[in-house]
Order: C-alpha cells, then structure tokens, then sequence
C-alpha cells in the first residue's frame, strides 16, 4: 500500500490492533479512560465500510450532544472524511456510514434499516442490552458475498458477515460484562460469536499526559 505525506499514520497498540480487525461478529472493547477506545470504534466502522462496497453502517451514541461534541468531530479528524448535515458520510465505494443518537432510534427508524454493520460508542451509557439486541436484529445487509442455495428451498441465501460491535468503559457487573463476560468478576458471557478486548490506563500510558 502506497502512503501519501498527507496520510495520517496511527500505530496500534496489540489490544487496539485485537479489536479492529476481529473476525468475531461481536466484539467489545472495554477499557479506563485513554485506551483509545474511540479511536478503534471508528477505525473499524471504517474498515467495515471500505470492506464492501454500498455497505450501510451506523454509529450510534446516547445523548445527542455526546454524538456532536465528542463522536462527530473526532470522527472528522481522524479520517479528514466531512460528515454532512444529515449526518451521513460516503465513501469512494459507494458506503454509507450514519451517525446517530439513540433517542432518535425508535422501532420505526430501524424497521427501515438493514445494517452490514453499527457500532455503540459509550455503550456502557445505557442501562440494559435491549438497543444492542434491537440492533443485531438488524444486521441483514447482503454484501454479495457468495449465494449458495439452501438445501431445503433450492433458493439462494446469503452468507455475508455482518457486526455489531461496542466500545466502553469498565462499569461493573452491567448488561456488557453479562454478555461478553468478565474474568475480573468471574462472569463467563452470554454471547456467542463475541470477543472481549480490555485494557487498562496504564497500557496507554507512554501517549497520554502524565497527569
């Protein structure tokens, strides 16, 4: 791959570099402050759009104001990508990732989508797993990724991977640890087809401040 001096380099850490490429179709990378959590959120929505061409994506927070001040803008600065007034970006492949809040995200809203892909930031924000579990009931977006027909309906089926993922920060015995477990707390997780990423502060020492 051929770098442009404009391109902006971002070396991982090896949990970091864990999480992002993860094969599991749901991930969570849970972690104290200044772990680079947001970082990887976007670096891997953004793996995913580029991924597969006409993918649609979602990146969802909370609290509107969260999205605005914190999401949206580092989004912005990391991928130089101009988010527009609809809060909608596309790619060069015809991917589309949108950004949302989720008290804006009612049964209607998703009823209209089929994601190849979301990601919760701050997902430690909400209270129970019922957002994540409307969320994965929405991850059906075909990417063309092969169509074998399936032995009972001789019709094709699509076979294509899609994720949902989260990033957060540690909070105790909460809906995440209970889905992808803890092995602080001794929880096992629920969740199939998961990978838990955790790290602590002290990982990411040598780029904060030494306050």
């Amino acid at each position: 791959m051929e770098l442009n001096p404009s391109d902006t380099i971002i070396n991982l850490k090896t949990f970091q570099d864990r999480f992002i490429p993860s094969e599991k179709r749901y991930p969570a990378f849970v972690g104290g402050w200044g772990t680079g959590k947001d970082l990887c959120s976007i670096g891997r929505i953004l793996n995913e759009s580029q991924k597969y061409a006409n993918n649609l994506c979602l990146v969802a927070r909370l609290e509107a104001t969260d999205l605005a001040d914190s999401t949206v803008k580092d989004f912005e600065r990391y991928t130089k990508l101009k988010i527009d007034s609809h809060r909608n970006v596309k790619i060069f492949n015809g991917s589309e990732i949108m950004f949302r809040h989720l008290e804006e995200l009612n049964e209607r809203n998703l009823n209209n989508m089929n994601l190849g892909a979301f990601c919760i930031i701050q997902a430690d924000e909400l209270d129970t797993d019922s957002v994540f579990m409307k969320l994965c009931g929405r991850l059906r977006r075909c990417h063309g990724c092969g169509r074998p027909k399936n032995p009972l309906t001789k019709k094709p089926q699509c076979i294509c991977r899609q994720t949902g993922f989260v990033s957060a920060n540690t909070n105790g015995e909460d809906w995440i640890a209970r889905l992808w477990g803890s092995p602080e707390m001794g929880l096992p997780g629920t969740l199939e087809d998961a990978e838990l990423i955790e790290a602590r502060t002290e990982d990411n020492a040598d780029v904060l401040p030494a306050a």
